[in-house]
């Protein structure tokens, strides 16, 4: 009886283990500040309004924010453990459309890239789960069951909900769809689906319109669209916990950089052992599926990456690897159909335990290695406030939403830095002529502060005669 009922609730049993895994104390990084200081007001009118303020591209993400929002009353606790708890129910989600297909769920579950997210107060594990819906419904197109065509877009429309950057590649789906079908899309039953659902595609499209108008963009860095690809495959395929970190790749401004690094043999062999598997996968599918698989698979892909590509060149917008989150399903049951550990087939057998081996370091690394932790705004106000406490001046240099959730205000300005006996930074190269003149000055000593900080803390005037 309980074997029975293990089997049957293996699926949540899974996906539970996976987010209390995932789950930590870590602090708020950026973006999730200006979330939760929008989640966090009173009122929905005050959710928008403080989103609106803040800027960047939180209104484009207004679903998962509203929700967020009422999690934080329903809750009603103000830690950020506690308010971590909300991404479960994206995680079952998650593992409910996949609980037919054990062995796709297995994948999705021990992918790192997955579990990072899981942790992560933004819409991207939510874009996982609809996605996940959106590609269960694809695969089984593909495979010849004819599902309904109003649940097929009402889950591309559930897809569309969790961000603006959804919307390419539900235009990807949407296209990949209509290839699986061929002429028998064009048919009576989906007319009717398309005009059910006509009005809430509409008006989701008029209102990221009005956001765009409004200014709503994501954040402007400059950088190169190929690196931008090369690291979010790198976090795709799970190899940030095997080494270097995925804001390492990012600041590199040209391919080059990214071959010229070390660290990166050990992802580039694992990487090579999924790429294996993934054609391997690829080709099982196609001999399963529908001859239009291929062409379909590459409309899925190319749309929304020629849509990012023009994005990149003319309204200053960053790919990286979240914004694969509604492909990463994709990809999973790929790798699902290459993995296989059978006695007839030695090499598929040991390339599968390479790959789980490999995916479960990284996903262990990125757990608990520092190195790969989010920015620790809360260690650093935490320290700077002690040492306020203690008569000293400090200046604290980093982005003004994070500082300011936590609480700092800075009482000297930027200029006047070397009235200071500590300067506590976040990504130095933000500010480089400040942090050249500080070094030159001989008057600091520099060490890590906590994750993605740095302190320069004054050296006394008999240690400076020494």
């Amino acid at each position: 009886m309980y074997r029975k009922l293990i089997n049957q609730y293996a699926w949540l049993i899974s996906a539970i283990l996976v987010f209390f895994f995932s789950w930590n104390a870590q602090s708020l990084w950026i973006d999730e500040c200006c979330m939760m200081m929008s989640a966090a007001q009173e009122t929905f009118g005050g959710v928008w309004t403080k989103a609106t303020d803040i800027g960047g591209s939180d209104t484009q993400m207004a679903f998962y924010l509203y929700l967020l929002h009422i999690w934080t009353k329903l809750i009603a606790a103000d830690t950020e453990l506690i308010f971590r708890t909300f991404n479960i129910i994206w995680v079952l989600l998650t593992a409910w459309f996949l609980r037919k297909e054990p062995k796709v769920l297995l994948i999705v579950l021990i992918s790192p890239f997955f579990i990072y997210y899981a942790n992560e107060l933004r819409p991207y594990i939510m874009q996982i789960a609809a996605a996940c819906a959106a590609t269960m419904f694809l695969y089984k197109r593909s495979l010849g069951d004819k599902q309904s065509y109003v649940y097929g877009f009402g889950l591309l429309f559930l897809l569309c909900t969790t961000s603006l950057s959804s919307v390419a590649w539900c235009i990807g789906f949407l296209a990949a769809w209509i290839i699986l079908d061929g002429k028998h899309f064009w048919s009576k039953n989906m007319l009717k689906a398309l005009s059910c659902w006509s009005i809430p595609f509409i008006a989701l499209g008029s209102y990221y319109l009005y956001t765009l108008l409004i200014g709503a963009r994501a954040t402007h860095i400059k950088s190169n669209f190929i690196v931008n690809i090369a690291a979010s495959v790198y976090e795709l395929f799970g190899l940030t916990g095997l080494g270097p970190a995925r804001g390492e790749l990012r600041t590199c401004t040209q391919i080059e950089h990214i071959l010229q690094k070390r660290e990166l043999l050990l992802p580039s062999f694992a990487g090579v052992i999924i790429g294996i598997i993934l054609i391997w996968g690829a080709y099982k599918w196609y001999k399963q599926a529908s001859r239009a698989l291929p062409l379909a698979l590459m409309a899925l892909l190319i749309l929304p990456l020629g849509i990012f590509s023009y994005a990149s060149g003319m309204m200053d917008f960053r790919f990286s690897g979240r914004h694969l989150a509604p492909v990463f399903p994709v990809v999973c049951i790929m790798i699902s159909l290459g993995v296989k550990w059978s006695r007839q087939n030695v090499v598929q057998s040991i390339l599968s335990t390479i790959l789980v081996c490999l995916w479960v370091t990284s996903a262990i690394r990125i757990r608990f290695d520092d190195t790969y932790a989010r920015e620790d705004y809360r260690g650093a106000v935490a320290y700077c406030q002690a040492k306020k406490a203690s008569g000293e001046q400090v200046l604290l240099l980093c982005d003004h939403f994070g500082k300011h959730y936590y609480g700092w205000q800075n009482s000297i300005a930027s200029e006047d830095w070397s009235q200071c006996q500590v300067i506590a930074v976040s990504r130095p190269e933000n500010y480089k002529t400040l942090i050249t003149e500080i070094e030159d000055s001989h008057l600091y000593q520099k060490r890590k502060l906590c994750p993605a900080f740095w302190v320069y803390e004054r050296i006394s005037p008999a240690n400076e005669c020494s």
